[in-house]
């Protein structure tokens, strides 16, 4: 492996460390957010059950690709959240509403 193979390599790691760092920034701010709402707790326990399947998503992606990800999987760490967050509402807001009409 020559000098540009192995720059090329770092900067990949790099940018993956980086993707992370923006995702643990971004999950952290959103905790601390949604822990100052007067809810009861609700918004923190949907901003904590939204972490499990991002990091499993994101576990999966670092066993799947072994230190090489693509563009797509650095989006899907860095802003892949946002996207789980809103669906967790939802799913969850809907699964209650369910229950709670049965009850």
């Amino acid at each position: 492996m020559n000098y540009a193979e192995s720059s090329r390599m770092s900067q990949g790691k790099r940018s993956y460390r980086q993707d992370l760092r923006v995702a643990f920034v971004l999950q952290l701010f959103l905790l601390l957010l949604s822990s100052a709402v007067m809810d009861g707790g609700q918004c923190s326990q949907w901003v904590l059950l939204s972490m499990i399947p991002f990091w499993f998503l994101a576990g999966l992606i670092f066993i799947r690709r072994l230190g090489t990800i693509t563009k797509i999987d650095g989006l899907f760490i860095r802003w892949g959240y946002l996207i789980i967050l809103p669906t967790m509402v939802i799913s969850t807001s809907l699964r209650w509403g369910a229950i709670v009409s049965l009850g």
